[in-house]
């Protein structure tokens, strides 16, 4: 059945009720755990299953806020996350400073979710703010980093380039917020950047 989007941020209250709740339930086992509690008014009247990601799936468009908030415990691991690939060599070579560097990550994430505003994706990454996931890779330099765009590029993973001003030149990219199953396998040869 679809989901009518007046009922997502119910759902989503919901979802992080139950949460809470099976939290409290693990740490109740632990002796001296500090154990939440979640009043009786606020507690769901309806089951975990509703929850689920799987369900949350079937709602359409509207289903993707529920993807955004990771899987429920039990289920596989898939969550929301947006990669960002910065080029090693702008610090490493061109001898930039760590900000810098950081700085053409921000404005790469910056340009694809202002570009892509109105992708549900994004809305539904946006929407659960305080629980966003980012992966940082690094590669070797600009050739590096064109591979990268091509490869998502040819694999339909929607990306964006910054090209830093006024050098005009390549520096970051960041792809759109997808499940982690989706884009990771296009990104897997990449290392974290240190």
């Amino acid at each position: 059945p679809m989901m009518a989007s007046s009922s997502l941020p119910r759902l989503l209250f919901v979802c992080s009720l139950t949460r809470l709740a099976s939290a409290a339930a693990a740490a109740r086992s632990s002796p001296g755990a500090f154990v939440p509690t979640i009043p009786a008014a606020l507690q769901p009247p309806f089951s975990r299953s509703l929850c689920r990601r799987s369900q949350v799936l079937r709602g359409g468009a509207d289903g993707a806020a529920g993807i955004a908030m990771g899987a429920v415990q039990g289920e596989a691991e898939d969550f929301m996350v947006q990669y960002i690939v910065v080029r090693r060599d702008l610090q490493s070579e061109l001898g930039w400073p760590l900000g810098s560097l950081m700085a053409q990550g921000c404005h790469a994430v910056a340009k694809v979710l202002w570009e892509m505003r109105e992708d549900d994706n994004v809305k539904a990454y946006c929407g659960n703010i305080d629980n966003m996931r980012k992966v940082v890779l690094g590669v070797r330099d600009e050739k590096e980093l064109a591979k990268a765009a091509k490869r998502l590029e040819d694999n339909g993973i929607e990306h964006r380039l910054w090209l830093e001003q006024p050098e005009n030149i390549p520096t970051a990219l960041a792809t759109k917020p997808y499940l982690r199953s989706v884009v990771a396998p296009h990104l897997k040869k990449l290392s974290l950047l240190k």
